[in-house]
C-alpha cells in the first residue's frame, strides 16, 4: 500500500509541474502577442514618422540652399559697398589737389589714379561689371583725372614756353623742376593709362618754336614771279644770317 501512495504522489507532482509550465507557456505567449502588437505599433509608427519627416528634411534642404544663397548674396553686397566707400574715399583725396605744381603732388595724384585701376580690375576679375552705378562713377573718376592730368600737362608748356619768351630763352631751375614734372605726366599717361600726349607735346612746342621765329623778325627774300630768274647768290648774307639765328633758337629748345 505504501508504494502505490507513493506512485500517485509521483504523478500528481509531475502533473503540478505540467500545470505550471503550461500557465508559463500560456503567459508567454500572451506576452510574446502583446509585445508584438506593440512593436507593430510602434514600427508603423515610425513609417509615419519617416514619411512626416521626409518633406521637412527636403524644406530643411531648401532653407539651407536658400540660407546659403543669402549669405552669398551678402557678401556681394558688403563687397560692393567695401569699392563704394573706397572709390568715395578716393574721390575726396582727389577733390583736395588744389593743383598739380610740385612732382610730390603729382606722384600722389597718380598714385590714386593707379588705386581706382586697381578697383576696376578687381570688378573686372569678380565679374561684377554689371553693377553700373558702381562702374559708371569709376568710370567717370578715372575720365576726370585723365582731363585733369591733360589740362595740367598744357597749362605746364604754356608757362614754360611764357618763361623761356621772358628771360631771353635761358633754361634755370624753375624750368628744369617744369620739364621734370612734364616728364612724369607724360610717362605716367602713357605708361598707366594708355594714353599718348606726343601730339600735344608736338603742338605746343611747335607753337612756342613759331613764336620764337616771329620774334626773331628776319628779312625775307622778296618772292621773285619771273620764272626766267636766275639765282646767282645771296650777296647780302641774308639766307645764312636768318638760318643760323632760326637754328640756335631751334636748338636751344631743350625738351
Amino acid at each position: 500500500m505504501s508504494t502505490g501512495a507513493g506512485s500517485e504522489m509521483a504523478i500528481d507532482v509531475d502533473e503540478a509541474d505540467m500545470s505550471i509550465l503550461d500557465e508559463n507557456l500560456e503567459l508567454t505567449n500572451e506576452l510574446t502577442a502583446t509585445l508584438s502588437a506593440k512593436l507593430h505599433r510602434v514600427s508603423t509608427s515610425s513609417a509615419l514618422a519617416i514619411k512626416s519627416i521626409n518633406p521637412l528634411m527636403v524644406k530643411i534642404n531648401r532653407l539651407k540652399v536658400q540660407q546659403k544663397n543669402f549669405q552669398s548674396i551678402f557678401k556681394l553686397v558688403e563687397s560692393i559697398k567695401d569699392y563704394a566707400q573706397e572709390i568715395s574715399s578716393l574721390d575726396k583725396s582727389m577733390s583736395t589737389f588744389g593743383g598739380l605744381n610740385s612732382v610730390s603732388q603729382i606722384t600722389s595724384f597718380c598714385n590714386i589714379v593707379d588705386k581706382y585701376q586697381e578697383i576696376q580690375r578687381d570688378l573686372e576679375s569678380k565679374n561684377l561689371n554689371d553693377f553700373e552705378g558702381l562702374r559708371k562713377g569709376l568710370d567717370s573718376s578715372l575720365r576726370d583725372a585723365d582731363v585733369t592730368l591733360k589740362f595740367e600737362f598744357i597749362n605746364k608748356l604754356k608757362t614754360l614756353s611764357k618763361r623761356l619768351k621772358n628771360n631771353g630763352n635761358k633754361y634755370g631751375k624753375e624750368e628744369d623742376d617744369i620739364i621734370v614734372q612734364l616728364k612724369l605726366m607724360y610717362d605716367f599717361m602713357k605708361r598707366s593709362r594708355a594714353k599718348n600726349m606726343l601730339d600735344t607735346l608736338i603742338k605746343e612746342r611747335a607753337d612756342y618754336n613759331l613764336s620764337t621765329l616771329r620774334a626773331l623778325n628776319l628779312d625775307l627774300p622778296a618772292l621773285v614771279k619771273d620764272q626766267t630768274y636766275y639765282y646767282d647768290g645771296d650777296k647780302s648774307q641774308k639766307y645764312f644770317i636768318n638760318y643760323s639765328k632760326t637754328l640756335q633758337a631751334l636748338s636751344e629748345d631743350s625738351i
